[in-house]
């Protein structure tokens, strides 16, 4: 997948003058995820899920008495069960925004606000649908109690929550809205529709990445899905959670060993 946004930075939301000629073309900052899926190799795909698919049975099928390393056959059926869960996270994902809604208030515009209405509801379902199906998914994955995917299905759980409310936000603002007469009207009546649908989601993920980071602290577990939770909150709410702003290099030089004692030989 591929991702275009701008860092967040902590500062007071400025309000648009009515009457200014430059509309925005869409309601969020940009700061939110503006994401464009990526397909993948849809026959590497099935053969990797077949050989999870297969891993998984032999694992259920000892219910994890393996006689051996049980801790790490529990890692990789984990890992397997992310797996899954992750097709359905990739096909939630690819639900594109509906185009050309328009919910002018106006009532000769009745008609299309009415049509643009179902449509948009029809895609917040069918995104309720399909991320719900992930949801439980990865909620089954933090049963397993493996920590490195239990803090991988905890950032999971942030970003489905995140990728429908970022999708909201930085969905275009049809050019027939933010143009013509009463452009201010329109434009306002997209955003309101918009940000009704989008702040409790926008809340959601920023419960969801705090108990990913909490879950990180409690397993004693940090990886770079903690490090995501954490960036990712400072990077919805960075006024609440501000991002480290410094930039540290991985060391270059290292001091020679100028003088080596030698080994004891013997104890007295």
């Amino acid at each position: 997948m591929k991702v275009i946004r701008e860092r967040a930075i902590s500062m007071k939301k400025k309000k648009r003058a009515k009457g200014g000629s430059d509309q925005p073309t869409q309601c969020g900052p940009d700061s939110k995820i503006k994401l464009t899926v990526v397909k993948r190799d849809e026959r590497k795909m099935k053969e990797a899920l077949q050989a999870f698919g297969a891993a998984t049975k032999v694992f259920e099928k000892t219910q994890g008495k393996t006689g051996g390393d049980e801790g790490g056959a529990r890692y990789y059926y984990g890992l397997a069960k992310v797996a899954d869960a992750d097709k359905d996270f990739e096909a939630y994902l690819a639900l594109t925004f509906p185009q050309n809604l328009n919910f002018d208030p106006d009532p000769k515009y009745k008609a299309i606000k009415e049509k643009s209405l179902k449509r948009f509801n029809d895609w917040v379902e069918q995104k309720k649908k399909v991320g719900g199906s992930a949801t439980s998914k990865y909620e089954g994955v933090l049963g397993i109690k493996d920590a490195a995917n239990s803090i991988t299905a905890a950032a999971r759980l942030g970003q489905i929550a995140q990728n429908f409310s970022d999708a909201l936000f930085t969905a275009e603002i049809p050019k027939d809205v933010r143009t013509g007469e009463f452009a201010d009207e329109k434009v306002e009546a997209f955003c309101d529709k918009m940000t009704e649908v989008a702040e409790p989601l926008e809340a959601a993920s920023l419960n969801a990445y705090g108990v990913c980071l909490t879950k990180s602290t409690e397993l004693g577990w940090f990886s770079e899905w903690s490090k995501m939770c954490e960036r990712e909150l400072g990077q919805i709410k960075p006024e609440e959670f501000p991002s480290a702003s410094e930039l540290r290099g991985d060391p270059t030089l290292v001091a020679p060993v100028i003088a080596v004692e030698p080994p004891v030989n013997k104890l007295d």
